[in-house]
């Protein structure tokens, strides 16, 4: 897939599904992080297309993990992630900035002192009208079997962790979402024989939770629940959607009740660690690993996606982004989706040395019309046919940069 080159490294890795590692701002600007070795690299998108790559200081000496980004009313940036801090152990950590990525706070801890914490899930919320912006993140308490949850303010800083799983749980490989007072809160549990998803959801900015709830849903080859590795995103109108894996295959669910019940939305393609957002216009776009046979072997590996204009009632996948389903050697996939921009990010394996590559859309989507029309401009390609899974007519067409790409929205099977 044609693509620019952010940086080369030996040891390049991006955060799995469960948590963003990009986020534009207010005023549009792209911001990444990404693991580089032990380090944490955070870089910009400057206005000449360049990106501007910083190493952040870490809160201690230990190897950084799994770093995640998110924009707290629209004028901070808060970076998360998990460090090492002992032989077996790990601590959540974080800092901020004010000043859109050019200098950042005193790195400091999140999750207490003694407690196992990794696997770290970032969202952000407005709040409520007049209320303060706030984040919410969630980590995967290892030593305890659960997980836990904080929120943060920039005049509070972060809350005293819960712990919505039920005491009989045995969870981990969170994820978390905000939007308005409402979090989600998802998670894969063990506590059966088979791993299944559940969840919790809370209705005031996380100062309190329900129960701790199985998602209730099957599909063949996943019967009753089963499956792990979720990834939650809310929809405009407060629909709430998990997308989750099992046995090589991808799932999206979805709510239209706050969270009381889960319906089967799409089964969407094979693979794993599926990553789920959606744009406050309910535009939505999905990626994961596509791939059958060993979950270690990269060379199989391509880059699963689909785009919905309607929080994904219907969409175009598992290939949408052209080129994707005849380029092997693409790990660590990653999405991020706006009212006008989608950015993608992956890990490209193919050579000597991996290359952390990022590609971009700009969006424009019409009103509805007799046939609804989605149109997308993408930079710096030539878009070429591809292959269509669970979409009933869909015709794309050779364009060059510049012409719009026009596709007839189908519902998916």
């Amino acid at each position: 897939m044609d693509a620019e080159s952010v940086v080369t490294s030996t040891e390049l890795s991006l955060a799995f599904n469960n948590t963003k590692v990009a986020v534009r701002d207010r005023e549009g600007v792209l911001h990444l992080v990404w693991k580089d070795g032990n380090d944490l690299r955070y870089g910009h998108q400057k206005e000449s297309g360049s990106w501007a790559i910083q190493s952040l200081a870490s809160a201690g000496p230990g190897a950084v993990l799994k770093p995640t980004i998110t924009s707290v009313g629209g004028g901070t940036l808060l970076i998360s992630w998990s460090e090492q801090v002992g032989l077996n152990q790990q601590r959540v950590a974080f800092t901020t900035s004010e000043d859109s990525g050019t200098n950042w706070s005193t790195p400091s801890w999140v999750s207490p002192s003694g407690v196992d914490a990794r696997s770290v899930s970032l969202s952000a919320s407005e709040g409520t009208a007049g209320g303060n912006p706030f984040a919410a993140i969630s980590w995967h308490d290892s030593g305890n079997s659960t997980v836990d949850v904080s929120t943060w303010t920039n005049t509070s800083g972060w809350t005293t962790p819960q712990n919505p799983v039920d005491a009989s749980g045995s969870g981990k490989d969170a994820a978390i979402a905000a939007q308005g007072q409402t979090l989600i809160l998802t998670w894969e549990d063990d506590r059966s024989a088979e791993t299944h998803i559940r969840y919790a959801v809370s209705h005031d900015s996380g100062a309190n939770w329900g129960s701790d709830t199985l998602l209730g849903v099957s599909w063949d080859g996943a019967l009753n629940s089963q499956g792990g590795d979720p990834s939650a995103a809310f929809g405009p109108d407060g629909e709430i959607l998990i997308g989750y894996q099992h046995h090589q295959s991808v799932f999206l669910v979805q709510s239209n009740d706050g969270g009381s019940t889960f319906s089967n939305l799409h089964g969407v393609g094979d693979g794993l660690f599926m990553h789920l957002d959606i744009a406050p216009n309910g535009s939505a776009f999905a990626v994961w690993e596509e791939f059958r046979g060993n979950l270690f072997d990269d060379s199989i590996k391509r880059f699963g996606s689909a785009f919905s204009t309607d929080v994904f009632e219907t969409y175009d996948g598992s290939f949408f982004v052209p080129g994707s389903d005849s380029e092997y050697g693409l790990a660590y996939p990653a999405g991020i989706i706006n009212d006008q921009w989608l950015d993608i990010f992956w890990i490209d394996q193919t050579g000597d040395t991996p290359v952390l590559r990022h590609r971009a859309a700009t969006l424009v989507v019409p009103e509805p019309t007799a046939v609804p029309l989605v149109m997308m401009a993408i930079a710096s390609i030539v878009i070429g046919r591809g292959a269509r899974r669970h979409a009933t007519t869909c015709r794309l067409r050779s364009v060059p940069f510049g012409v719009l790409l026009t596709m007839r929205k189908t519902k998916a099977q």
